[in-house]
This record gives C-alpha cells, structure tokens and sequence, in this order.
C-alpha cells in the first residue's frame, strides 16, 4: 500500500497521522501496527490462529497466546522466515474481547486487538 500525507504541514484537520508538530494523531497506531514485520492474526469467522513474518530469519520457539473473554489458549510453535505459520485453532465464537499476542526474543511482544463486533454475526450469515 501506499500511505498519502505522512504528516500534516501546517496546522490543519487532514489525514495524515502527524500533526504539524509531529505529535501521533489517533490513526498513527493503528498504520504502525499495521506495518509492523511480526503480526499475530486471528480468522474471526473460523478461529484458525496464524502468525506473518516479513523477517529473513526464522522465529524458533515463539510463543502465542489468545485471550477470549480473559480465557487464555497458548501455543508455541515455529515461524518461518518471510512466511505464514499456522498456529491453531480456537472457538471464538460470542467472544466479547479478543486478544491475540505474539512473543518472542528478538522481536518482543506484539499484540493483535479485535474489536466485539466482528464476532457478532450469527452462524450461517454474512458479516457485513
């Protein structure tokens, strides 16, 4: 993707995620997150847990846990270099929160949030 306006040029209500001062406005997280090379994900609509690698070395022994409504599912497992790894699978199903985090020892800790609505569309239909 391509990211327009970085940051704002002079004061002034604009999309970019800097203001003229460079202070972070909201979306500046949510773009850093989203670009970050490590990221632990979640398929709402089947549970199946994967973590992404944009790193050219592999990730060994990482450790990944979900947290659904304060219920915790760890996994441990390997993440290749530049690849996906399937981690498992989990029931979320009427979760209210979901939290998935990934840790390891030369990348630290990334955390994944989704907000409630994504897992509250009804089995058999469309979320929207």
């Amino acid at each position: 993707f391509c990211h327009f306006c970085f940051a704002d040029g002079h004061p002034s209500v604009t999309w970019s995620v800097l203001d003229h001062l460079r202070v972070p406005k909201r979306g500046y997280d949510a773009l850093r997150d989203a670009c970050r090379p490590v990221l632990p994900m979640l398929d709402p609509r089947t549970g199946a847990v994967h973590v992404v690698s944009e790193l050219r070395a592999q990730l060994p022994a990482a450790e990944i846990e979900v947290l659904l409504d304060g219920r915790a599912r760890r996994f441990r497992g390997h993440v290749p270099a530049d690849g996906l790894a399937y981690v498992g699978s989990v029931d979320a199903r009427g979760a209210k929160e979901v939290i998935v985090t990934f840790e390891h020892f030369e990348t630290g800790t990334v955390v994944n949030r989704y907000p409630s609505r994504l897992f509250e569309v009804q089995e058999g239909t469309a979320p929207v």
